[in-house]
């Protein structure tokens, strides 16, 4: 993420803004916690930025090979985690255009227009197609229909459902240490004026604005969703930084900002290791999940399949080793417990 950030940034002639937009995004909070687990969001997430940023230079320069591969980036996150990613991609991608419109030269071809939803679909329709006839039709019900259309409509009883507001103070926890900073020279930008000359931070800061807004309007909501907005977030602290820097004219505060900056690292890195050695630890301990695996495969000895029934214990299936089989379904337990053996 931090390189894929770094180069776009970069492509675009940038000096300060690649260098602190890569180690705001590997220093986040939750970003870089969540980065140690097998969660789809994160791959999703990085399928989102290829496509948005390759979506931006095609809107600036050679818009045909740029969106065609937007496009492919797009359809690869859709096979990831579905419908949503369009979700996230579209909205942000239009929002960014319709402001532009006023603001710079920045234009969607038609024939990018056109070929869009043909190369999504292209690379993600066979798949789906695919194992939902291999599935007898239950993949649509249960992927499409529960995990997605029920998650956002809230109608599922099996699914929690969370207020409209649930996001915002997430992000601003979950970007620590860099919230701050980041609202600080949002509002610095609009005093300034520096937003309309910037079309990239424009980029960055409403990339990440409507996709926390998107996903607020859903009923389930899970901190991990938000994700796919941190590198634009990240993106945008990088070049109101830059920007900022070389508006001032007194090198000590200049001075000062750099030894904030650096301090906020060194302060994330001395958590991580208490986190990592000392917390977590004693948290794993506590709740005895090496233990109780070890109970459990000494009745079930690998490479007899453990079921989790309506659970999801990250580390609990770690330590069980596999094989194990996650699932919510009352028929499927139904149809498990009625099979031999």
């Amino acid at each position: 993420f931090a390189l894929i950030v770094s180069a776009g940034l970069r492509s675009e002639g940038r000096s300060t803004a690649p260098f602190v937009a890569a180690v705001a995004l590997g220093t986040a909070n939750h970003f870089t916690g969540i980065s140690r687990t097998a969660r789809i969001d994160v791959p999703l997430a990085c399928a989102v930025l290829a496509s948005l940023l390759a979506f931006y230079r095609g809107c600036r320069a050679a818009p045909l090979a740029w969106h065609a591969l937007s496009a492919v980036a797009a359809g690869l996150a859709v096979l990831l985690k579905g419908p949503v990613a369009l979700a996230l991609i579209g909205p942000a991608a239009v929002a960014w255009l319709l402001v532009e419109r006023r603001l710079s030269a920045a234009r969607l071809p038609l024939l990018s227009a056109l070929l869009g939803p043909v190369v999504v679909f292209a690379v993600a329709a066979p798949w789906f197609l695919w194992v939902n006839a291999a599935t007898d039709g239950e993949f649509f019900r249960v992927f499409f229909w529960h995990h997605t259309v029920a998650r956002y409509a809230g109608t599922s009883p099996q699914l929690a459902t969370h207020p409209w507001w649930y996001y915002a103070p997430r992000f601003a926890i979950d970007f620590l240490p860099w919230t701050p900073a980041l609202a600080a020279l949002a509002v610095w930008s609009v005093r300034s004026g520096h937003w309309r000359g910037d079309a990239l931070f424009r980029f960055g800061a409403i990339s990440a604005a409507v996709m926390i807004g998107v996903l607020s309007t859903a009923k389930f909501k899970r901190a991990d969703y938000v994700l796919p907005a941190y590198p634009f977030a990240a993106l945008a602290l990088g070049c109101a930084a830059e920007a900022w820097l070389g508006s001032r004219t007194q090198s000590s505060t200049v001075r000062r900002a750099w030894v904030a900056f650096w301090g906020a690292v060194a302060a994330t890195c001395v958590a991580w290791v208490v986190v990592t050695q000392y917390i977590e630890p004693r948290e794993q301990a506590r709740e005895e999940k090496r233990r109780f695996a070890e109970v459990i495969r000494a009745h079930a000895p690998a490479p007899t399949m453990v079921l989790q029934y309506r659970m999801e214990s990250h580390l609990l299936s770690y330590h069980l080793g596999r094989p194990v089989y996650t699932f919510v379904e009352w028929a499927e337990l139904r149809d498990l417990l009625a099979a031999p053996g």
